[in-house]
Parts: C-alpha cells; structure tokens; sequence
C-alpha cells in the first residue's frame, strides 16, 4: 500500500540465538522476527514500562476466570522474567508508570477499590512497585459519579495516560456519547498514597470524548492527542488543567478513532480504527480498519498523507477473539521517528515502515496461532505484547 488515493479513498539489533521452541510452533512470522520468551496467563490489555521493568495489566471482565486480574511485573534487565503480581481484579485494567517505584492504575469495578455514595465505580489506584516481588497499593481514588450519564457505570474511565514531567493522570472515559458524559478527569498523584481529581475537560462537540490519549512535547509547545467516535481532537496542554482544543480530525473512513501517536520528532501523526463492524480484511482495497498517517508538521493543519490496511490478504486475520471477525488495530507505539509497531487482535503485529510515508510498508510481523492481542509495544530494542489469550511475549525484530 501504498499511497493514499484521496479521491478513491474518500469515493514491524540482530536477533537473540534462543531455541526456536520457546515461539509457538504454529506462529505465522517473518524471518526476522526472533521469540525471546512467552508468560502465559489470560486477560492481558495494556502495558506500561519503567527502567528495566515492564507492567502488563491484566483484568477479567469477559468472566470467564474470575478474580485473576491485576499487574504483572516483568524484569526485562536480561532475559525476562515474571518478578511479581499486584492482584486486583477489576476492568478495563490500564496501567501507567508515574515515577521509579511507583505505578498508576485505571479501571472500572476494581474489587481492591470500591465506590462509596456519590461516587462512580471507575477510578484509579496507585501502587508501591519499588520492592517489585511485593508490590503493595499505596491510595486510590473514585471518580464523581455523572448521574445524567446513560450508561455510566464502568465506563468512566476506559483508559489512563501519564502527563510527562508532572504527576498528573488524566483519564479517558471511552470516547462514546454514553461514557462519563464525555469527560476527561485529571488525577493528582504527587502524593500517590492520597490522589485526587483536580480538574475535568470535555472536547466541544463534534467530539464524543477520548477512548484513548497520548502526549507529545516538543519545542512548538505541549500537546494532546484525544481519539473516540467523533474522530481525534489536538489539545494544547501547556496548563495540564486547562487544555484548549487546537483542532479536530474528521475521517469518514475511519469507523472509531482509537488512538493517535506521534513520531518521536513530532512530525507524523499515526491514528488507528478500531473498526468492529466493517472491514472484510482485504488489504489495498479497501481502507476501513487501517491506521491512518497525518503530516502534523503545522500542527494546527493536519495534512492527510496515507494508510495502511490490516495486512495478509484476503484471508481474515480476525478481531477480538474471533478469527473470521472484522479486521482491527489496538495499542500500539513508535520506534523511533519512522516505524510503527501495530497489534490486530488475532492477527498478531506488523512493524510497518513509514519512511516513506505516502507509501508505509510491512517490514516484519508476528501471529500467534490463538492469541487475541491486545498491546504491542516497542522498548529498548525488543518488541513486548500482551494477549487477551496468551499473555506476555518478547520479541526481537532484526535490524529493528
């Protein structure tokens, strides 16, 4: 793929000599691509990473092993390994690292946080990671509860991301017009044993609220990256708890702006659909399920450049945990200035090479035969997943 066509648009170091048997041996993966070592466990969503740890969160909302959910704490110094387990199940577990020892977490119905009068069931926990293979919970707090809300229960806070250099949270409440009445809530953590919710935003319309969000600083100033229904708003947060809304990006071609990352200098914006209903999974031609790319150079004037399509042909690579499902992108991240690391649910990730970016290419992927992979993310020169299925993996890429 891959140049955009907008007017018919519109009408994945060298590798680690590990044994081959510690990947799945029925894994679809280039050859690149090098399995360093699997964790299994079910119920793996987000990932966060601090120094030479990696926390991957895990939650049990689909029910089907109740009470296992919580944060996994990694050691990635060397070869990975497990270190440590903050059990709480809750869900939409989503984790944040705010400084050394210490880490957020976001969710809706944590059994380790219960609500009180006035309260919703959605909020945030903190967590003593310092002795890893003890982690205790420092505080918590309860986000206000939105009586006018259609459907507020649980859906205050689908997601949590850390303001850089300030112990700031803010939380997303899902990016739907039933979620937490579209608000974003800011959370002080300076003292983690006591946060509490400093302020709250909500994105003039056409904006339906944030699914998810991410920051980037540079030297044209502080800015903030807000994804759900209504598509993806650019905040200026130069005053964490006073954002303003530069501008709005309208896609009719994207069904759910999930997420949108920027390179490392600033200069492309990445926007992935997490398209649920639409996609047939034919690549090149058709764009729905894609992850789109913006030229943000003027931030104020995002320039449309390309796409692409969830890759492998015609042949589905699935959704959620079903393979024959639509085609689907979820949390992902950059490595570096001009590659992105892109998971599809069942169908594993692609590196994708934007070097060119009216032309973005697979250069490496990885698909595990029975996974549903909910992040993957790039940290110091490996590849992390973690799996509704499968739990966590590492991975290198060759050259990545």
């Amino acid at each position: 793929m891959r140049s955009i066509r907008i007017a018919g648009a519109i009408a994945l170091l060298a590798a680690m000599a590990l044994p081959a048997t510690i990947a799945n041996a029925a894994a679809n993966m280039s050859k690149n691509v090098s399995v360093i070592e699997e964790i299994k466990y079910w119920g793996g969503s987000h990932l966060t990473f601090g120094g030479d740890y990696a926390y991957a969160a895990q939650w049990n909302g689909r029910g089907e092993k109740p009470k296992v959910g919580g944060v996994h704490i990694m050691d990635i110094s060397g070869h990975p390994k497990e270190v440590g387990f903050f059990k709480c199940p809750g869900e939409d577990v989503d984790v944040a690292f705010v400084e050394p020892g210490v880490v957020a977490v976001g969710h809706h119905a944590a059994v380790c946080n219960p609500f009180e009068s006035g309260e919703d069931d959605a909020g945030l926990y903190t967590v003593d990671v310092s002795d890893p293979k003890n982690p205790t919970m420092l505080g918590e707090v309860n986000l206000p509860r939105d009586v006018d809300a259609v459907d507020r229960t649980g859906r205050q806070n689908h997601s949590i991301s850390k303001y850089p250099g300030k112990p700031i949270i803010y939380t997303n409440a899902g990016g739907l017009p039933s979620n937490g009445l579209m608000l974003t809530h800011m959370i002080d953590v300076s003292n983690p044993e006591k946060p509490k919710v400093v302020g709250e935003f909500r994105v003039p319309a056409p904006s339906t609220g944030c699914h998810d969000f991410s920051f980037h600083f540079d030297k044209r100033g502080k800015f903030g990256f807000c994804s759900g229904l209504g598509g993806t708003s650019i905040w200026d947060v130069s005053d964490p708890l006073a954002p303003t809304v530069l501008t709005h990006i309208v896609n009719p071609l994207i069904q759910f702006s999930h997420y949108a990352v920027a390179s490392a200098d600033g200069k492309i914006l990445a926007i992935n659909d997490e398209n649920v209903s639409a996609n047939e999974c034919v690549p090149e031609e058709t764009p729905t399920g894609a992850v789109w790319f913006y030229d943000i150079s003027d931030i104020e004037n995002p320039q449309m450049i390309s796409y692409f399509s969830p890759p492998r042909g015609a042949s589905p690579i699935g959704s959620f945990e079903t393979p024959d499902g639509p085609c689907t992108s979820h949390d992902f991240n950059w490595a570096g200035n001009r590659t992105v690391v892109m998971p599809w649910y069942t169908g594993g990730f692609s590196v994708i090479d934007v070097k060119e970016p009216a032309a973005p290419k697979e250069i490496a992927f990885y698909q595990p035969e029975g996974g549903s992979m909910w992040s993957a993310h790039y940290y110091r020169g490996r590849i992390y997943t973690n799996d509704q299925l499968l739990g966590f993996t590492a991975l290198e890429v060759a050259g990545l």
